[in-house]
């Protein structure tokens, strides 16, 4: 009896750690092109195959604008050639899509996210702009610090990480958030945060954890009541 018990409390530990979700590689996905990224650049790599033609359009449509329009503060990455890369977003084939540019910019990398449902389309962000958000977070830190994206010192990273959606229609995201504006980045010390959406628009925390450069340190979520 004792040695069953063991059993199944070692295939439950097994069966908790496989449903662990791991984040999406948004770098999995790079596409070259010329002069202008097309419809059938997308379907090169998009795996679903149910994007409309309009859908396929409006993404392309707003990485040749961005090509376009950007004038990024550092010379070396500036669109000045015909030809372009950038990486292609297939969070949830035919329903989160998008676009990741990146540079070594310290303006930061570029991410458009589209939210399909049927025939219709439209921009969100995964980004958090609101500020009653990172001031709740931010009781849980310790010490209680002023959270910003400028987790590095050579560019800001504004974006979440997908990481999946729930049954109940929320999407979960991460993001890495650095305590305090400290100008020493060895020294600052750098938050993950998990983070739910249904729309877009609003964003709830759910938990947070340092996250510690040193590999055999291992520090819990605590959760954001």
């Amino acid at each position: 009896m004792k040695n069953t018990l063991i059993l199944l409390g070692i295939l439950s530990f097994s069966y908790v750690f496989s449903q662990e979700s791991k984040l999406v590689d948004k770098y999995n996905n790079p596409v070259s092109f010329d002069n202008t990224l097309k419809i059938s650049d997308l379907k090169k790599i998009y795996k679903s195959k149910n994007y409309s033609e309009k859908s396929l359009q409006t993404i392309a449509n707003s990485y040749n604008k961005f090509r376009k329009d950007s004038k990024l503060d550092c010379p070396s990455d500036n669109f000045d050639s015909k030809s372009g890369s950038v990486y292609l977003i297939e969070y949830i084939p035919g329903e989160l899509v998008g676009w990741f540019h990146e540079t070594s910019c310290h303006s930061g990398d570029t991410e458009n996210l589209f939210l399909i449902k049927g025939s219709n389309i439209k921009v969100v962000t995964s980004e958090i702009k609101d500020k009653k958000f990172l001031e709740k977070v931010s009781k849980y830190t310790t010490p209680k610090c002023d959270l910003n994206y400028n987790i590095s010192n050579t560019k800001v990273y504004p974006y979440g990480v997908f990481e999946k959606k729930l049954k109940d229609g929320n999407y979960i995201f991460n993001i890495d958030m650095k305590c305090g504006m400290s100008e020493n980045f060895d020294d600052s010390k750098i938050y993950t945060i998990k983070y739910k959406t249904k729309d877009f628009q609003t964003f709830t925390p759910i938990k947070v954890k340092e996250n510690s450069n040193d590999e055999n340190s291992k520090t819990d979520w605590i959760i954001i009541k």
